[in-house]
């Protein structure tokens, strides 16, 4: 999965070809960071899901495509399996409450449910973040 953008270089100027390879380099520790963001989504609905059921792990529902989520998206649904409120993930983000209110909204359109309870079960269900 790549979000970046393309980059032109421009070899003949040498400080533009270092700011190339500094903002490549940037972004190459983002998208490892990202990963490591999915995976740990993964591993905590993993877990969720077999605590929170009796249900052996070959019998969990299907998958839910996780990677239609933004990385901060993905960021707060991580926060709000670990038990966090709207206000402590805002607190921790430094954003307004209003905001995570908005990125989990959005959440719930790309995911087909309609509460943070439902996202919970989903998540709890299972789902494997790739």
């Amino acid at each position: 999965m790549k979000h970046t953008a393309e980059i032109t270089e421009d070899f003949s100027d040498p400080k533009s070809a270092d700011s190339q390879r500094l903002l490549r380099a940037r972004i190459d520790r983002m998208e490892i960071a990202l990963r490591q963001l999915h995976n740990d989504l993964a591993e905590v609905a993993m877990v969720a899901g077999v605590r929170n059921s009796n249900v052996p792990v070959s019998e969990v529902a299907q998958p839910v495509d996780f990677s239609i989520l933004s990385s901060r998206e993905l960021e707060i649904v991580r926060y709000l399996l670990q038990g966090r409120r709207v206000a402590q993930i805002a607190k921790g983000l430094f954003l307004s409450p209003n905001t995570v209110r908005s990125h989990l909204k959005s959440v719930f359109r790309k995911l087909g449910v309609h509460s943070q309870g439902e996202l919970i079960e989903l998540c709890g269900a299972g789902a494997a973040i790739e």
